[in-house]
């Protein structure tokens, strides 16, 4: 795969060598080979001014440059795609030719790194905003791309639907109702500041009454073939009930004696009728199972 623009290879007479044509005078040498995780840039150059045929296959067999070459004229992009590559080259003088030499480059992508933190994983309908932390030590590089999902009911683990990384990024589009959401990113990570994590808030505006399956992915676009790494949790919204107590009996004058009594109470106010005490602010209203859920802040008393 040639890239574009020149280099400072001079050009010569481009013919094949012949019989015993190797000039031990000339010789042509490329970036060395081995084993990599994301495409390389290699250069070929010679000891002289050359014309430098090269021929790059997607195997271990090499392919023959004076055949099935072209000439180099720019670096080369090797590794669009996982596998083993061979690229043999050889250079052209004046009056005769350089060896025919070859490099080896082997490709294996990771996924990409990633850790995901929750605050918390079940919320009541009146609480403010949590928070989810991402870290990853890839931020800062390119090209990667954050996102983060709720796939809502939508269970994408062994007991669910099964899907993979790749498999929930394609496929959250098209899931049946109730629809997932897009509710951070694409992000380029490449802009993040290496060491720096990235929080994004919960709130009710993000989630939906029960399940929300929060998925964050990272994908490392270096390759024609996306390579993910994913984190799902799953968030739930309710009410719920918690403990509310007072104090029933003191003794004045003193800290030594105090008796409680409380118990578990959900959520709610009461107010005189026809006496308007209260408001809410950022009010929400849902419909599960043809109940309705109201919530909110509870404003200011006026």
């Amino acid at each position: 795969m040639p890239g574009s623009g020149t280099t400072d290879v001079a050009s010569g007479d481009d013919t094949t060598p012949t019989g015993g044509g190797a000039n031990a005078t000339l010789s042509c040498t490329t970036t060395a080979g081995g084993t990599f995780t994301s495409p390389k840039t290699v250069t070929l150059t010679c000891s002289a001014a050359a014309t430098i045929r090269y021929c790059l296959s997607a195997s271990a067999t090499c392919c023959d440059p004076a055949t099935a070459g072209t000439v180099y004229t720019s670096p080369i992009t090797v590794g669009a795609t996982e596998g083993t590559y061979c690229l043999s080259y050889y250079g052209i003088g004046a009056g005769a030719n350089s060896a025919t030499d070859s490099a080896t480059y082997v490709f294996n992508a990771t996924a990409p790194d990633l850790t995901v933190e929750h605050t918390r994983v079940r919320y009541q309908t009146t609480e403010l905003n949590g928070s989810v932390y991402i870290n990853s030590s890839d931020f800062g590089g390119a090209p990667f791309q954050l996102r983060q999902v709720n796939l809502k009911s939508h269970d994408p683990g062994p007991g669910g639907l099964n899907l993979d990384c790749e498999g929930i990024l394609t496929g959250y589009a098209a899931l049946a109702a109730p629809a997932a959401d897009l509710i951070l990113g694409p992000l380029d990570a490449s802009t993040i500041t290496a060491g720096w994590q990235v929080e994004n808030l919960l709130g009710l505006n993000k989630l939906v009454y029960g399940d929300n399956y929060i998925t964050t992915l990272l994908t490392n676009a270096e390759y024609a073939d996306d390579v993910h790494a994913c984190s799902t949790t799953n968030v739930v919204l309710e009410d719920f009930a918690f403990f509310l107590s007072a104090p029933i009996a003191a003794e004045d004058g003193s800290n030594t004696i105090r008796e409680f009594a409380g118990g578990f109470t959900p959520y709610g106010f009461f107010e005189a009728s026809g006496q308007v005490l209260s408001a809410t602010n950022g009010s929400n209203l849902q419909t599960v199972s043809s109940q309705e859920l109201h919530s909110g802040l509870f404003a200011v008393f006026f």
